[in-house]
């Protein structure tokens, strides 16, 4: 169920029912994207703030398309310095 709150703004604003609501990392990611595609700029990595340093699908996805990143992380986040040996 949609919130009340949002259903009024949405509203008075002309926002369709169906349009989805996205992240600060998903508009980022977009742009992103859009950069690369457009090949217009060269782009080595991008920087961010704790919001998109926690959301590991935005981290996951630079790193996916060879792009470095810095990012601030909460406090409480696991890290490792190099990545660990696994196995199946």
């Amino acid at each position: 169920m949609e919130d009340p709150v949002w259903a009024a703004r949405r509203a008075r604003c002309g926002v369709p029912v169906d349009r989805p609501f996205p992240t600060q990392p998903q508009l980022a990611g977009a742009l992103v994207a859009a950069v690369v595609a457009a090949g217009t700029r060269p782009v080595r990595g991008v920087t961010g703030e704790e919001g998109y340093g926690r959301d590991t699908t935005f981290r996951d996805r630079r790193a996916a398309r060879g792009l470095g990143y810095r990012a601030e992380v909460p406090p409480t986040t696991w890290v490792w310095r190099r990545r660990p040996r696994t196995g199946v």
